[in-house]
């Protein structure tokens, strides 16, 4: 929390809560952390329905890996390279939905197009 609140973002009334059928049923776009999760919320919710998202396909600086690490219980550094991570993903989302709420000229990339990951 020490990470977020240094942001200005007050995650005190934050929970986690487990994901109900109802949840995905509403959601037009469900944002996972890695491929498991990706897997879990399709094979239990029928995710072929929804679009599911990997967050980290969205990082515009170069990655090793689509997951996004999970901190918890790990040294501060790992909170803020996460944070950070999560939070260009983010602006990158809030980008493509953007574009994709405007007309899109013929011959033109889709604004949610997939990355590969490098290697």
């Amino acid at each position: 929390m020490d990470v977020a609140a240094a942001r200005g973002v007050d995650l005190s009334r934050h929970r986690s809560r487990v994901v109900t059928h109802d949840d995905v049923a509403a959601a037009d776009l469900i944002v996972v952390m890695d491929e498991v999760q990706r897997w879990a919320v399709r094979a239990l919710f029928g995710g072929h329905r929804r679009e599911v998202l990997v967050l980290g396909d969205l990082d515009p600086e170069p990655i090793e890996t689509r997951e996004i690490e999970d901190p918890v219980e790990r040294p501060g550094q790992v909170f803020e390279r996460t944070y950070s991570r999560i939070d260009r993903c983010v602006c990158q989302l809030v980008d493509a939905l953007g574009a994709a709420a405007k007309p899109v000229p013929a011959g033109t990339v889709a604004p949610l197009a997939r990355r590969e990951v490098t290697t």
